[in-house]
């Protein structure tokens, strides 16, 4: 925990010293915030952009498996995955989230996914 509270710390210094560079030097510089709820309380996102580019290849579908970087790199997650997200996601959809696929979200790409049981033992590992 430590260390992740200060490599948290460092990268906060490092942001917040090329803002204060890029102002000094005389270029405007406007921070825009997202929050995200999630199982900590709130997540938070600060860029230089005015917002979220959904056109961006990571909010695209990038093949046939309705799938994009974010279907697994949640926002709210800090841009990553986490079991907890993933469990949610599980029951709320009853294991038909795009997050599951059998080609690389399963104990073995020919897993029976016919029940919710099954669908719960195929994705185990996820879970």
């Amino acid at each position: 925990m430590a260390s992740s509270t200060k490599l948290f710390s460092t990268m906060t210094v490092l942001f917040l010293s090329t803002v204060a560079l890029r102002t000094v030097a005389g270029e405007e510089t406007t921070l825009t915030a997202f929050r995200f709820d999630n199982d900590s309380g709130v997540s938070e996102t600060v860029t230089t952009a005015p917002a979220l580019d959904p056109s961006n290849a990571f909010f695209q579908s990038l093949g046939t498996n309705d799938r994009a970087c974010i279907t697994c790199h949640q926002p709210a997650d800090g841009w990553t995955v986490t079991p907890s997200s993933i469990r949610r996601r599980f029951q709320k959809t009853n294991g038909f989230d795009p997050i599951f696929r059998l080609n690389d979200g399963a104990v073995c790409p020919t897993a029976d996914v016919s029940t919710l049981n099954a669908r719960r033992r195929a994705y185990d590992l996820l879970l």
